[in-house]
């Protein structure tokens, strides 16, 4: 049996684990953020992973933004914005896409 200490919400918990049921154990290390948010987030909308720009997504029809919710450290307030206006440069017009706010 493995006491594992780990980190929930804004607490920490210690748990009881049988050593069969453990396959690894990740300690993650902090690492800084971005020195400038909005270089980021340009460069996030230029060179999304897998895709040639959000602009290039608008011309397929429907689309689903995902942004994360208020639990997890992302500046939603700056992003969306940025967002917003690039969907609207693209000539997505407002009825085509709505926002949503989910948390788990």
């Amino acid at each position: 049996m493995s006491n594992i200490r780990m980190q929930y919400e804004n607490d920490w918990l210690n748990i009881s684990v049988p050593d069969s049921r453990i396959l690894g154990v990740v300690d993650l290390k902090e690492v800084n953020g971005a020195t400038d948010q909005m270089v980021e987030i340009q460069s996030g909308l230029d060179n999304p992973v897998g895709h040639n720009g959000i602009e290039a997504l608008t011309a397929k029809g429907k689309k689903t933004v995902v942004v994360d919710d208020y639990a997890r450290p992302t500046p939603v307030h700056k992003i969306l914005p940025v967002l917003l206006d690039r969907l609207n440069g693209a000539k997505c017009i407002q009825k085509e896409y709505r926002s949503e706010i989910q948390s788990d």
